[in-house]
């Protein structure tokens, strides 16, 4: 199992396929891999894949606070690349195109918000996203409710409290303001149906599509992945080359 060490902390990485082009899969406030199987499953070999734990599941749990940030996470990413990012990971994903927009080919953002403060606005707290994160059962419930899986889901019953909590913070904390406007790279929104539409992301940025998956939560990779699967692939071809 391979470990790369990024500010002296190990994070927990997986490649597969051996053509084609890079696409890195970012996960978000659900922080590890296993979310991307299903879509990884169904993809095959055609490209190069890279899947990896943040903060959580297998990789350093760092206790200090402060080094938890979107800006932080986005600095995991250190290769030129296509990016495919959940939730909380397509605010890191937006952070790196800022300030390394050339090595990004595309980008895909599946369950996308705008930033942290668009969901404060509507009512989310630390407490909303772990105010029970020290009892196992509604670690694993919260992810539940938004429509994970059981058998990913559990393994949130696995991790120390704070570290929910301090990426709950850096989650809520991130404001994107008008700098999105600034990210051109063809991108592609994925939203579940019965999720909240990014319509306001939509707007701002400059070279953007937006698919909807009807009947759909929080969690289209792992809800719906073979339309998820059929739908990268068909923004990753269409990329200029």
């Amino acid at each position: 199992m391979p470990f790369t060490t990024t500010d002296d902390d190990q994070l927990y990485y997986e490649t597969s396929g051996d053509s084609g082009p890079t696409i890195v899969f970012i996960p978000g406030y659900m922080g590890i891999a296993e979310i991307w199987r299903p879509v990884l499953s169904r993809l095959g070999g055609q490209y190069r894949y890279v899947i990896y734990d943040t903060s959580y599941g297998r990789s350093s749990k760092r206790k200090d606070a402060a080094s938890y940030s979107v800006e932080r996470h986005a600095l995991d990413i250190n290769k030129p690349a296509i990016l495919v990012a959940h939730s909380m990971g397509c605010n890191i994903a937006s952070a790196f195109c800022l300030s390394n927009g050339t090595q990004v080919g595309g980008m895909v953002q599946v369950g996308a918000h705008y930033h942290g403060k668009q969901l404060a606005e509507t009512g989310y707290t630390v407490d909303v996203f772990c105010g029970k994160a020290h009892i196992p059962s509604e670690a694993m419930g919260f992810y539940m409710r938004l429509g994970l899986s059981k058998d990913v889901a559990i393994e949130a019953t696995k991790w120390p409290a704070y570290t929910r909590r301090h990426n709950a913070h850096a989650l809520l904390s991130f404001e994107l303001r008008d700098r999105a406007q600034k990210i051109s790279m063809p991108t592609l929104i994925i939203q579940g149906g019965n999720d909240e539409i990014a319509i306001k992301k939509l707007e701002v940025l400059l070279n953007c599509l937006l698919r909807v998956i009807p009947n759909v939560n929080h969690f289209p990779p792992t809800e719906a992945p073979d339309d998820a699967a059929r739908v990268i692939d068909e923004f990753v071809k269409s990329l200029p080359e």
